[in-house]
């Protein structure tokens, strides 16, 4: 069974859901793409102890500190590959960015001819299910531009002004 709940972000509502023990999905109501839209379907209107823990989190991140996303359960379906893009975006910190192409080469670490997979992590934080807790909006263009973001631009600029970046473009 599945259930889902809002929250009143100050960058528009953002639904949440969990089953009774893992947070699932986390979006903004507004984007136009769903990671797993059939969970999404089916679920009823519940606060969940995931639910409410994942909104603490989010009061706390909008409020500007960096809450810990470990203090949310989880659960992730994901491919291999997305399961490595979306570990490393744990690893960016809270007001900083990287590029497609410096993610690239870190997944490729032990790789001894690396290849631009920019275009495959672009695709994989396309179908991220827990936005903020896996921060997609983090990673932004080589040349300077924000890049894509399910959520839109808007969003993305918001997000990282929250954070404090400095943003040139």
């Amino acid at each position: 069974m599945y259930y889902y709940a809002t929250y009143p972000s100050p960058l528009g509502e953002i639904t949440l859901l969990s089953n009774t023990t893992i947070l699932l999905g986390l979006r903004f109501t507004h984007q136009r793409h769903i990671a797993h839209p059939d969970h999404w379907q089916h679920a009823t209107l519940r606060e969940t102890l995931p639910i409410l823990m994942a909104k603490d989190w989010l009061s706390a991140y909008f409020a500007g500190k960096t809450p810990d996303p470990k203090l949310v359960p989880i659960q992730l379906h994901a491919t291999p590959f997305q399961t490595e893009v979306f570990t490393q975006l744990q690893k960016i910190p809270y007001g900083t960015t990287v590029t497609y192409h410096e993610l690239s080469q870190v997944l490729q670490t032990n790789n001894t001819k690396k290849k631009n997979y920019a275009r495959a992590i672009g695709n994989a934080l396309r179908n991220n299910p827990l936005l903020l807790v896996f921060p997609c909006h983090r990673v932004v263009a080589s040349a300077g531009g924000l890049g894509g973001y399910v959520a839109g631009s808007e969003t993305k600029r918001a997000l990282l002004r929250l954070e404090g970046v400095n943003l040139t473009k």
